[in-house]
């Protein structure tokens, strides 16, 4: 699973956009600069970062964390939806109508996970790629509506990670990761609303190269979702 994460690393922002962008790059990020505030402890329902296509274009969006179809009947429903297994996401009735026009990139300098020490304890860690390089997890996004018979103003724009079978560097953590993005042209592939080959998609979220992955401990700060700052990824000994 993922359940929280961060992306807190400002120089990692030009590379982010670079890779979802391509030559526009630079336009396009001096014109978010003022939204790309860091993040250190991203929780399930908080507003997050995404990159979507809307409108004709990719574009950075902030949605709330955890995906609520269409036919939700309230809100609570998005505990059970921030991460979507990548094996069953497109069969799914909570998933599949958004991974087949409704895909996006959730942008991460890394994430946490607890490795279980105990009947009642859990060690955090922090996990991020080798190489000083930033992360874009594979997600899904949706616009909720609202209730049936009491419609929202504004419909509540949510999304989900979608997460596969961790590999040899994080097992021994927890047996599930996010899906992670390695190459540009996936990246605008995941990103095309008109691309529709099922199998092809399906084909990138595979576990990242255990090789190119790092995890520290760090301390239980991280544990209390309402922390933030750099004292979430203080290592410990």
């Amino acid at each position: 699973m993922c359940g929280r994460y961060y992306d807190n690393h400002e120089e990692f922002w030009p590379t982010l956009f670079a890779f979802v962008y391509g030559e526009n790059w630079r336009q396009k990020l001096q014109q978010e600069t003022e939204r790309l505030t860091p993040r250190w402890n991203i929780a399930p329902s908080q507003k997050a970062r995404i990159f979507r296509h809307q409108g004709g274009e990719v574009e950075l969006a902030e949605h709330h964390w955890g995906l609520l179809p269409v036919w939700a009947k309230d809100r609570k429903f998005a505990y059970r939806t921030f991460n979507a297994r990548s094996e069953t996401a497109h069969e799914k009735p909570s998933f599949r109508a958004a991974f087949k026009k409704r895909r996006c990139l959730v942008p991460a300098a890394g994430y946490y996970e607890w490795q279980k020490t105990g009947p009642k304890s859990k060690q955090a860690y922090a996990i991020e790629l080798t190489g000083d390089r930033p992360m874009l997890f594979y997600g899904l996004w949706e616009s909720w509506p609202g209730p049936k018979g009491d419609p929202l103003e504004e419909p509540l724009e949510t999304f989900t990670i979608l997460t596969t079978s961790a590999n040899e560097a994080t097992s021994m953590i927890h047996d599930r990761m996010p899906c992670i993005c390695a190459v540009e042209s996936d990246a605008a592939t995941w990103l095309d609303v008109g691309f529709q080959d099922r199998e092809h998609l399906r084909s990138l979220l595979s576990p990242y190269p255990a090789e190119e992955i790092a995890a520290t401990a760090v301390s239980d700060y991280v544990n209390n979702a309402k922390h933030e700052g750099p004292k979430c990824l203080e290592p410990i000994e």
